[in-house]
């Protein structure tokens, strides 16, 4: 019988082997909070490129849109700023 935790790693692992350019690499706990397991895994989430807003307005994506991104991803993380 595989146990709850070891069984939520499994599924977690073949979501991973299901996402494009997904390694399929073993998944495992970081830590507990509050009793729960947190898992860390990464998966691209967008791509440089021309997109439309929800309301239809053209944006392009750069590599200096993500490294904005990126940078004030890090600076909210730095300033305990839940992300």
């Amino acid at each position: 019988m595989v146990s709850f935790a070891r069984g939520f790693c499994l599924a977690l692992d073949n979501i991973a082997k299901a996402i494009p350019g997904g390694d399929g690499a073993q998944l495992k706990p970081v830590r507990f909070v509050n009793g729960e397991l947190v898992f860390r895994f990464r998966v691209e989430a967008i791509r440089c490129g021309n997109y439309l807003t929800a309301d239809g307005e053209p944006f392009e994506v750069t590599p200096a849109t993500l490294k904005h991104w990126a940078d004030t991803f890090q600076m909210f993380k730095g300033r305990k700023i839940p992300v």
